[in-house]
């Protein structure tokens, strides 16, 4: 069993409307990259911490898609509220 952290997220997989990919080429492909790592890293019997800015959605329903999407990754996850997650 291992432990993990990791924060800032800041998915928009829903819309992609606010995608990280602005703020340069080591942005490209974000999402799919860090599914990789943590597929080929964490297990279902270790367990993520993610302190928050996990979503750029302004609403639930919105922000459902992504953390839909987290839920699916393997471990058990603790996540918290950061300063961007409305």
């Amino acid at each position: 069993m291992s432990l993990f952290v990791i924060s800032d997220l800041h998915l928009d997989l829903l819309t992609n409307e606010k995608s990280m990919e602005v703020f340069g080429d080591k942005w490209k492909n974000y999402t799919q990259r860090l599914q990789k790592n943590w597929l080929s890293v964490v297990s279902d019997d270790d367990t993520v911490i993610i302190p928050g800015d996990i979503s750029w959605a302004l609403k639930m329903d919105d922000a459902k898609y992504d953390l839909d999407w987290i839920a699916a990754l393997p471990g058990k996850k603790l996540i918290f509220k950061g300063n961007h997650d409305l």
